[in-house]
């Protein structure tokens, strides 16, 4: 599933290994979470910023949707920020193909 979500917004999967039984995943590296980026600011994000992240987020997951896939965990720790503002979502670890007959 991880493969199909090539897309800005969505954290890449460089590489997928086993090593011993255990599956390995080696995805690019991202400065921050949102969840960090609100902490390191006292008096909140600006409205531009917001809006700037909400958008990326929407674009993200539209993407998501357009291919039925849906995320079932977005909160900050799992919204990444590079150091140019660039919002990437990551951990997919409870995401979920739709069926057709579950939509």
């Amino acid at each position: 599933m991880l493969r199909m979500l090539n897309q800005q917004n969505i954290v890449e999967l460089k590489e997928a290994f086993r090593k011993k039984g255990i599956v390995c995943l080696v995805f690019e590296y991202v400065q921050y979470n949102l969840l960090e980026v609100l902490e390191k600011s006292q008096s909140g994000l600006e409205p531009e910023l917001i809006r700037h992240f909400t958008y990326q987020m929407l674009k993200g997951l539209a993407f998501m949707h357009s291919l039925n896939m849906i995320h079932r965990d977005i909160k900050p720790e799992n919204l990444l920020v590079s150091d140019k503002n660039v919002l990437k979502i990551c951990d997919f670890g409870f995401a979920r193909l739709l069926r057709k007959e579950d939509q």
